[in-house]
């Protein structure tokens, strides 16, 4: 049957009704969920609910099986991820990706290009990528929004692989910080990182919503979603379980049994 739901007036990205198979199983059973303009949502829900297949579904790394994203008013379905990110869209994933054996200038520069893996295999990144980039000054400048205070002579000589684990974290950021995305998908941001960087990045990310960027974010500390999500979705088993302000969903009953039965992720 054809999905006839109506798109919210106004949203920047809607989800409607979208479903993801895998031999047989529904990873996402008819889920739903709107983002509005200039605001931070948070997706939680228990390890294995389908939130980091709802964000490969939404950003194009992988097609759903039924359902529509709409973004910025155009279905998106049928799009690949680098249409998608032209458009707006900029990701993390739960562990950074990054190419160990680049500079991190070119770690940097890479989603400006087709294909980072082409480019790790090249080992420098072309002329139009780093032209991409304003100029050096706005990559220091999203360096130190996320926490990195790296000279401008070390990055096109310091490989990526030097920096440690929350490091490579913020690098990750910065690297889609620099698409200067209206979406902004962030799978886990604050885990394995120190409480003086999970403080800097809740302020960041405030911030960048006040200016305008929407949040899509997949967080498992219910504290920090509580301080600063305007709106939480709770997916649990592949379906959405509710919705709603983040003190009303933690206080729905259903909720609360799922949560004193495992760990949120």
């Amino acid at each position: 049957m054809k999905d006839r739901r109506p798109v919210a007036a106004g949203a920047l990205l809607q989800v409607v009704n979208v479903t993801k198979r895998y031999e047989g199983v529904h990873a996402l059973d008819r889920v739903s969920l709107t983002v509005p303009p200039a605001r931070i949502v948070a997706l939680v829900g228990q390890n294995g609910a389908g939130k980091s297949t709802l964000f490969h579904t939404v950003t194009g790394l992988c097609r759903a099986d039924g359902g529509r994203i709409v973004f910025m008013g155009r279905t998106v379905d049928r799009m690949r991820m680098p249409e998608r990110v032209r458009m707006g869209m900029a990701r993390t994933f739960q562990l950074p990706r990054v190419f160990g054996g680049l500079s991190m200038l070119d770690n940097l520069l890479i989603p400006f290009g087709t294909g980072g893996e082409r480019v790790a295999r090249k080992g420098s990144v072309s002329r139009h990528r780093k032209h991409a980039v304003d100029s050096r000054g706005h990559v220091s400048r999203i360096l130190r929004q996320v926490g990195l205070d790296i000279p401008d002579r070390t990055l096109a000589v310091t490989k990526a692989a030097e920096l440690s684990f929350g490091q490579q974290k913020l690098w990750h950021l910065a690297q889609a910080m620099l698409l200067r995305p209206r979406l902004l998908l962030l799978d886990e941001p604050f885990a394995g990182m120190a409480p003086a960087a999970v403080e800097r990045l809740a302020l960041l990310f405030k911030a960048l919503a006040a200016g305008g960027m929407s949040i899509l974010m997949v967080e498992h500390s219910l504290g920090l979603v509580l301080r600063l999500a305007d709106f939480v979705y709770f997916l649990h088993e592949g379906r959405m379980l509710a919705e709603g302000p983040p003190d009303r969903v933690f206080r729905d009953r259903t909720v609360g049994s799922v949560l004193r039965g495992g760990v949120t992720a």
